[in-house]
């Protein structure tokens, strides 16, 4: 059994890493391309999961159920990684850039509820976990905005010269590529987990686990990854490396506090309006059909996960493969 859930959790990194949207804005700047992109982003989040999972691991793993009245055996993992990793797979090759995290949360809610009730769910971690799904977009959108306005007005406005405006967006760019890499090392911490917190929980063996579940996310990333950055980077709107800064900048700062308290976080979520934020700053078009195609992804995620989770847990429970 535990080599089976070793197999589904590679099986939802891979998802996890073929989901992963981080260098978006640094793809949508120009700087490089994102077949360089999605090589240099694998390295910072095989070490970003294996050093930074821990405290959302724990998260997960034991603070949203309450497991002396639903307790996580290997045939609960089992059922909550192959829900998610199917939703996952689904999305990325969609190109929708779905959140791994509503995911997960998603799976394991609508299993406790399908089994135990309402009665096993923890709900003030839920309540948190959730506050912060809602809050972290809207501060993510409103930084970027406030972010990209004062680079524009104290920076850019000031500027005379092709050539200065030239040298400004060159060291907007390294500046991005900075930010963007420290984002992808934080983002990894949080994301890891929607692969690695239930087996971990189970086993105790947590920076094998962790390396497993790096590995997948690699996998993931290298194989299908390119469709979401583009989706993200290159068709939501036309990015420069100065008003891509503001956004993966604010992305980075918020995925890094909230990797570092532990917090189960919606990356794609902050992203995308940090993004949608640095554009309605600059008063750029923005894609319309690009968002309605991410907000289609974000709604029906959490449910969507939730279903397959009922679904697989009936399936076994019907065959008697699994005793609750």
């Amino acid at each position: 059994m535990l080599i089976i859930n070793i197999a589904i959790a590679l099986y939802i990194a891979f998802g996890v890493g073929a989901n992963d949207e981080t260098m978006a804005p640094l793809a949508g700047s120009g700087l490089i391309t994102v077949e360089r992109l999605v090589i240099l982003v694998s390295i910072c989040n095989f070490i970003g999961a294996v050093l930074l999972g821990s405290k959302v691991e724990k998260t997960i793993g034991t603070g949203i159920v309450n497991n002396q009245i639903f307790p996580i055996t290997l045939e609960i993992t089992l059922i909550v990684i192959l829900a998610e990793a199917i939703w996952l797979t689904i999305a990325s090759t969609w190109g929708w850039p779905v959140s791994t995290t509503h995911s997960m949360v998603g799976a394991i809610l609508g299993l406790t509820l399908f089994f135990k009730g309402l009665e096993a769910i923890n709900f003030k971690t839920v309540s948190i976990v959730l506050l912060n799904w809602v809050i972290s977009p809207v501060i993510g959108l409103t930084v970027a905005l406030i972010l990209s306005k004062i680079i524009s007005r104290f920076v850019l406005r000031k500027v005379k010269g092709l050539r200065v405006r030239e040298n400004i967006e060159r060291t907007s760019a390294l500046i991005l590529a900075l930010a963007a890499f420290i984002n992808s090392f934080s983002r990894a911490g949080n994301d890891v987990a929607n692969a690695s917190a239930l087996l971990t929980t189970v086993t105790g063996e947590q920076y094998l686990i962790r390396a497993i579940a790096a590995s997948g996310m690699v996998a993931g990333l290298l194989i299908l990854g390119r469709r979401v950055i583009r989706s993200v980077g290159l068709k939501i709107v036309e990015l420069t490396p100065s008003s891509a800064l503001a956004a993966q900048a604010t992305a980075a700062i918020i995925a890094t506090i909230s990797v570092l308290l532990g917090l189960p976080l919606s990356g794609t979520h902050v992203l995308v309006a940090a993004i949608i934020g640095s554009a309605l700053a600059r008063k750029t078009k923005i894609s319309l059909s690009a968002i309605k195609q991410v907000m289609f992804g974000w709604v029906v995620t959490f449910p969507a996960s939730g279903f397959f989770a009922i679904l697989i847990a009936g399936i076994a429970f019907h065959l008697k493969l699994i005793v609750i």
